[in-house]
């Protein structure tokens, strides 16, 4: 491994169970879900049957993978994935931190039941990191990654009955009622001018995204974020039709606010537009209004952005050591933590220091020293950190890296909520909905 890049393709794993009382319902698991994940070359049973005694510390069986399921971090130990090494039978499920991480970090599948209800029900909205949005118990979002590495061998199911709807369970164990996030019925209208409005916008949970321009520069480019999966876009629009969309969602008023993001404009560019597209907002609708853009520290142009409408805002550093940023983000790497920082500064100064700016930062693809050091400069500017799990998406380089484990993920909390509340903060963001995709207590 350099960084965080294989520098060799893996294709032989070998995997074996040791018996351990507490971990039979894995044992089960695997062999029900093999067959769906073809990363599975060859389960070599070996002669298990379930129902056999075994001695504690006696083999069980094998796994033969077509890949790797292990990554060396860069803290120097070795990572295997969690859908791999499974839960303990005592494992109590509860909506609480760890539920909420290990639904966010190590997937969900839908059984055949499922899939069958939710096709008369409607198409299931694609949401953001190849993931699906659903509501555990009508109160807790939750987006889950159903089409990532090993995501098919997680512990959690979406089932559906006809006495209890669709339900979430944890290996065979009922747990919860779920209700999943389906398409949005008006993604597939087209603007006067032919714009479709999916490439405009995007509605999940209570949230309209508005995409302030139609690529990333950076993949335009052909030097994108190695984690990042955004497509390129053939369909070029105005601001005309940011706007006759805008005037569609807000007469429909099925959302609570706006965020305006999804994809970095040119460094130094793109600010006359997004004031514009505040400003128009902020004409229509009292509705709260989010800035993700990269950062300035241009005084004007910040001021002209809050005095725009604007009232929550987000420059993402994703990667504080800058030797992995540059080898992960090629272009958006080089940009300087000083920008950031003097953009923090001066933004401070405008939202406030108790939680309205903001820094979105990666858990999982740079050693932990670096990474604590960095969320503790920024908390105590006033800063409060958004905390993204690394997910490995399809057709990206990083496909292979393997995210980080639920207990890693635990100590990473505990120390980061401890420094944010010191400084008087949490960890970002405060809307409960949009919390559905970050590690959050």
């Amino acid at each position: 491994i350099s960084e965080t890049k294989l520098k060799f393709n893996v294709n032989y794993s070998c995997f074996s169970y040791i018996y351990n009382d507490y971990q039979r319902a894995q044992y089960k698991n695997i062999i029900k879900l093999a067959r769906d994940e073809t990363a599975i070359v060859r389960l070599d049973l070996d002669g298990y049957n379930d129902n056999d005694i075994f001695e504690e510390g006696s083999y069980v069986y094998r796994i033969i993978f077509n890949t790797n399921i292990s990554s060396i971090y860069k803290d120097g130990f070795v990572n295997i994935h969690d859908n791999i090494l499974g839960l303990n039978s005592n494992y109590k499920y509860k909506l609480d931190f760890e539920t909420n991480t290990r639904l966010k970090n190590q997937g969900i599948h839908l059984s055949p039941e499922a899939n069958n209800y939710l096709k008369k029900k409607g198409e299931v909205r694609n949401a953001v990191f190849n993931a699906i949005d659903f509501k555990i118990n009508k109160e807790i979002y939750i987006n889950s990654p159903i089409d990532v590495k090993f995501a098919k061998l997680s512990p959690f199911q979406i089932d559906y009955n006809d006495k209890n709807g669709l339900i979430l369970k944890c290996y065979e164990e009922l747990l919860a009622s779920v209700d999943i996030d389906i398409i949005d019925e008006y993604s597939n209208n087209y603007t006067n001018s032919g714009i479709l409005y999916s490439l405009i916008t995007k509605l999940a949970t209570d949230r309209l995204r508005i995409h302030h321009q139609p690529n990333c520069y950076f993949k335009t480019h052909k030097k994108p974020c190695q984690f990042c999966d955004i497509q390129i876009n053939k369909g070029i629009y105005k601001l005309s039709d940011i706007f006759e969309v805008i005037d569609f969602y807000i007469e429909k008023d099925n959302f609570r606010h706006f965020l305006i993001g999804g994809g970095s404009a040119k460094p130094d560019s793109g600010w006359d537009r997004i004031i514009e597209i505040a400003s128009y907002i902020r004409r229509r609708s009292n509705k709260q209004i989010y800035l993700m853009a990269l950062p300035t520290d241009d005084e004007l142009i910040l001021r002209d952005i809050f005095s725009s409408g604007i009232t929550e805002i987000a420059f993402n550093i994703e990667i504080f050591d800058r030797k992995i940023a540059c080898s992960t983000m090629p272009q958006k790497g080089v940009i300087p933590l000083e920008l950031y920082y003097s953009a923090f500064e001066k933004s401070v100064k405008l939202w406030g220091n108790t939680g309205n700016v903001r820094s979105l930062i990666i858990l999982g693809l740079e050693g932990t020293d670096s990474l604590l050091k960095g969320i503790e400069h920024i908390v105590k500017m006033g800063v409060s950190p958004i905390l993204s799990i690394f997910r490995p998406l399809p057709n990206t380089p990083l496909v292979d890296f393997i995210p980080p484990s639920f207990d890693y993920l635990k100590y990473l909390y505990m120390e980061i909520h401890n420094i944010c509340t010191q400084h008087g903060l949490l960890p970002g963001p405060p809307c409960k909905h949009c919390q559905n995709n970050v590690l959050v207590l």
